[in-house]
């Protein structure tokens, strides 16, 4: 629980002692119990009897890569009393799997019972189901609320910071297995209920392509109050004034579009939605909107290298120097769970996929002695490349903050020299994400096809602990053009549809419309159909492209 805290929902159930429950029992019964403690993962790993931290941590893993489709959101409002009304919006996303789900609701207190210590998570309560769990069927895209109503008792009011409710969605019916598909814990205090729940089940783009529109998946779904049909906008600038607003567009059932216009190579997108329930509350996503809002690049990315270290793709350690590293090398793994407050290495990697690279994966003392210990990637190619981008995620811990540093270096020669680039050092332990421009770090050596990075760590004098992580590493370029800036100069506008012609009748009338420019002429940024030449039909988008 408290390794795992955003991803790990727990609840401890007593059998045959003085906090035993009715519920209890026939959870223990459900799951065949023949002894004490029993460890249920998901509904579907059992553990009998007492096992090491490792082996748990262990299964808690190994269904925490299992991928799902089901989501579940909590929320909660005073009643009366030591009442609270509970809401769970539980959903299947767009495009999963039609599901039928039990939906399972208890109130717990941490810390309970005072005596004996495990007590962590103890059960409290269920909620009140009038004889039976409820059961929904959800295809994907579809949510459904469940809510239900906990009065605490004395012990919980008198400790409220520990009361939580615990909720999941698992496969009906007996005996087991039965898999959970989706877990959530709500804390005290309880967020209040939402009347709308606004998402962009796609999540944001990072960059969206220039000259064309873009569409944005918005899903609504009905909360305390009742979607009012249309009322769902976009609200979007590009140039940091005033915002401008258009609806959203019905793509069926609780899925919408928010179109927003095509950009210029140098607009910075920004946007916002929202919706109106039938209470009258508008709901906005950000939830603080306009205080906050999306923001995305303008471009078309190429990727060259993309790693998190799922697979091997081709990396190499060296542990060098005149004090080769003792202990502490680069491997790739998926972090152990370090429970031992002296140190900090990683104890997850960074991205969720499972592994990284980290210096030794040991419980206890396996910190980076002497050194360097080098982590070098494979060659990558960026002989065709103006303004690639390295981006990382990197963790560093040193005791001391004695300034022991993780250098951070690329060669432009496949290996026999190295530039150095970044210098990490005095960081708190937790992962960062960090960007650095290649072409400009290594000025004035030039980008060729023989590129490499790497990123070494010690410990030189032994006199200190230090612990180091690395994970999903990228190497990319965004490119930007603006389809119909035939002149070059930024946008699109009537300068541009002066020369229109000139690329109808010119290199593009016929197939293949293809750099390099003619006359001074991007010919082939007005060929808007890709289909090899400039006609009426590229005419036609060109002049919705227009600046008014």
């Amino acid at each position: 629980m408290n390794n795992y805290p955003d991803t790990f929902a727990f609840v401890q159930i007593h059998v045959g002692d003085s906090y035993s429950t009715s519920w209890g029992n026939s959870r223990f019964s459900f799951y065949a119990g023949t002894g004490y403690p029993m460890t249920i993962f998901d509904g579907v790993l059992k553990h009998s009897g007492s096992h090491t931290y490792t082996i748990y941590q262990s299964e808690f893993l190994s269904r925490a890569s299992v991928p799902t489709d089901v989501t579940i959101e909590l929320t909660g409002d005073f009643v009366s009393g030591q009442a609270y009304e509970v809401q769970a919006n539980v959903c299947v996303e767009a495009g999963g799997a039609e599901r039928t789900m039990r939906i399972y609701m208890v109130q717990v207190l941490d810390y309970w019972p005072a005596s004996p210590t495990y007590h962590r998570n103890g059960f409290k309560q269920a909620a009140d189901t009038h004889g039976s769990e409820p059961d929904i069927t959800l295809a994907g895209g579809e949510c459904e609320t469940i809510v239900r109503e906990f009065t605490f008792d004395a012990d919980s009011w008198a400790d409220q910071e520990n009361i939580k409710i615990v909720v999941w969605a698992q496969v009906p019916g007996s005996p087991w297995p039965k898999e959970a598909y989706q877990s959530a814990v709500m804390a005290w205090p309880f967020p209040p209920s939402t009347a709308l729940f606004i998402e962009l089940p796609d999540g944001v783009p990072e960059y969206i392509p220039s000259g064309e529109p873009t569409d944005i998946t918005v899903q609504i779904d009905d909360g305390s109050e009742t979607y009012v049909p249309g009322s769902g906008t976009l609200y979007y600038r590009y140039d940091g004034g005033t915002f401008l607003t258009d609806s959203l567009t019905s793509l069926g059932g609780n899925l919408y579009a928010a179109t927003l216009p095509a950009p210029a190579c140098d607009d910075t997108p920004e946007f916002y939605i929202s919706a109106d329930g039938d209470g009258g509350t508008t709901v906005y996503s950000p939830e603080d909107a306009p205080a906050s809002y999306y923001t995305t690049g303008v471009g078309t990315v190429t990727v060259i290298l993309d790693d998190d270290f799922e697979t091997d793709q081709g990396w190499t350690v060296e542990d060098v120097g005149p004090d080769p590293p003792i202990n502490g090398s680069w491997e790739r793994d998926v972090p152990v769970d370090e429970p031992n407050e002296d140190y900090h290495p990683p104890r997850s990697d960074y991205d969720g996929s499972g592994q990284c690279y980290l210096t030794e994966n040991l419980l206890g003392n396996s910190d980076v002695d002497l050194g360097p210990t080098r982590l070098i990637s494979p060659t990558f190619d960026l002989s065709e490349a103006t303004d690639p981008i390295l981006r990382f995620a990197y963790w560093w811990w040193n005791d001391d903050q004695d300034g022991d540093p993780m250098e951070v270096e690329i060669s432009n020669d496949d290996g026999a020299t190295w530039i150095p680039v970044q210098t990490i050092a005095n960081v708190p332990p937790e992962w960062f994400q960090q960007e650095i421009h290649i072409a400009s770090a290594i000025d004035p050596e030039p980008l060729t096809a023989l590129m490499k990075v790497r990123f070494s760590v010690m410990d030189d004098p032994n006199n200190s602990k230090d612990e180091g992580g690395i994970d999903a590493v990228e190497v990319f370029e965004v490119d930007c053009q603006t389809f119909g800036d035939i002149d070059g100069d930024g946008d699109v506008d009537l300068d541009d549809y002066a020369e229109f012609e000139d690329c109808m009748t010119g290199p593009c009338a016929v197939p293949p419309c293809d750099p390099p420019l003619y006359a001074e002429l991007d010919c082939h940024l007005a060929d808007f159909e890709d289909d090899g030449d400039v006609d009426l039909e590229d005419f036609a988008t060109f002049e919705r492209s227009l600046v008014p």
